[in-house]
């Protein structure tokens, strides 16, 4: 019964959502400071919704599966977003006055293959129930080589 309200409270909030105009006055920015990645390590990256309009508007989220609502655009896969660890994903509704942001983090790994010392990509987010993807302005990030782990049976220096 529990998984029936929460279903139907996921899809009263996405209808609601979906019958906003096509485009919403957003845009994303990533605040990242310095904008380097670690081959194979997750970076947290702080990542800015910010309503440009003039009233307010509203948009649909997962709770904890953010990560799944964005895309990548690059011309090297040097860059991948991370899963985030989630055990209850449920569909919300952020709100956000005129002018107002919406800060979440989101985990970038690079890939240690291929020796790339730069990227440059731009970050996609889509609201729940939406069409329109909003991108990032392109994003220049340096890539550190990562460090080996260490085996079991060797000395860590």
């Amino acid at each position: 019964m529990r998984s029936v309200a929460i279903l139907l409270l996921g899809a009263t909030t996405m209808g609601c959502i979906a019958g906003q105009d096509a485009t919403l006055p957003l845009t994303v920015t990533v605040a990242a400071t310095p904008r380097a990645l670690v081959a194979g390590r997750a970076v947290d990256v702080e990542i800015v919704l910010r309503n440009v309009g003039d009233e307010p508007i509203g948009f649909g989220t997962w709770s904890c599966g953010w990560d799944t609502q964005w895309r990548i655009r690059q011309d090297v896969g040097a860059v991948a977003i991370a899963a985030a660890a989630c055990t209850r994903n449920v569909p919300r509704t952020i709100r956000l006055a005129a002018g107002a942001t919406y800060a979440r983090t989101l985990a970038l790994v690079a890939d240690s293959a291929g020796g790339a010392t730069t990227t440059r990509f731009a970050l996609g987010f889509q609201p729940l129930d939406a069409a329109q993807r909003y991108w990032s302005a392109p994003l220049t990030f340096s890539i550190a080589p990562g460090v080996p782990a260490a085996r079991d049976d060797e000395p860590i220096p």
